[in-house]
């Protein structure tokens, strides 16, 4: 074989694209994972100093997932809907290690991914909206919400069984009478879903 087509197959395997998947279509599944939670305050003229952490705290979330993905052709646009069941025990903490008796509940997320198709596998970031309910000593329900977003990456194991990891970051508030109260947490989630 002489060095001209030697040199022609070498530019033609560089040249071979990753045989793309098709992600169109909708998927529900599950996950767990780990939440890491801290309360501070907020800069509203409170009489708390703004970034003052009051409480934080981690543990186990379990969840579930539904959405739906067009594959373009090189980039797969979606939206997903997902709520998790938190578990942070005993309670979150002040950061003096006193128990609050205050807990989170549940957190929801209204997501809008955007991704490139790498053939079996599926990276993307994610921006959207999120809610979280937590519980104070009374039982009464504090509510936030605010901006949730993240990366993460899909695998197909199959026609229809797809595995993958997700990142959050959440930037969520909720308007106490005396000060203003923001989260800065995150989670890792471990996923598994079936595309229909």
């Amino acid at each position: 074989m002489n060095q001209s087509a030697i040199a022609i197959l070498v530019a033609a395997s560089i040249a071979t694209p990753v045989l793309a998947e098709d992600w169109t279509g909708f998927y529900a599944g599950g996950q767990i994972g780990y939440l890491n939670y801290k309360d501070k305050t907020y800069p509203t003229g409170g009489v708390i100093p703004p970034g003052t952490t009051l409480y934080e705290g981690n543990g186990g979330q379990l969840g579930a997932f539904a959405g739906y993905t067009y594959d373009l052709g090189q980039f797969v646009l979606g939206g997903e809907v997902a709520l998790n069941l938190s578990s942070l025990e005993p309670d979150l903490k002040t950061p003096a290690g006193v128990p609050s008796g205050r807990k989170v509940k549940q957190t929801t997320e209204i997501k809008f991914r955007a991704g490139y198709d790498a053939g079996d596998f599926l990276p993307y970031a994610i921006v959207g909206h999120g809610w979280q309910k937590l519980k104070d000593p009374t039982g009464a329900t504090q509510k936030y919400d605010g901006l949730t977003y993240g990366v993460g990456i899909d695998y197909k194991m199959s026609s229809n069984l797809v595995a993958g990891a997700e990142f959050i970051w959440y930037e969520l508030e909720n308007n106490a009478p005396l000060s203003s109260l923001e989260t800065d947490s995150s989670a890792l989630n471990l996923r598994l879903s079936y595309r229909f």
